[in-house]
């Protein structure tokens, strides 16, 4: 079964700060150990709203609603994730 491991974005993550040394690495020796494990399918860190955009649809077949980031709602937004099959 596969699971998906998804990091919340932060005002931080969302302004491009990057996260500090230690959380760097305790992330990459969790990383590794998945990966030695054999559970691991991918992991990567997400670009800011300010990147990208958000598509809406108010009903199936309608046409999209665009909003152009960067998205206000920091706490719905996801920073990275982890892929994992166990």
């Amino acid at each position: 079964m596969r699971f998906i491991l998804m990091t919340r974005a932060t005002r931080h993550s969302e302004a491009g700060v990057r996260p500090s040394r230690e959380s760097i690495d305790a992330m990459n020796a969790y990383h590794e150990e998945l990966e030695k494990a054999g559970v691991l399918l991918a992991a990567e860190r997400l670009y800011p709203s300010s990147s990208g955009l958000r598509m809406s649809f108010s009903r199936p077949g309608g046409q999209p609603s665009v909003t152009s980031g960067p998205l206000a709602e920091v706490n719905e937004l996801v920073a990275g994730f982890t892929l994992i099959e166990v």
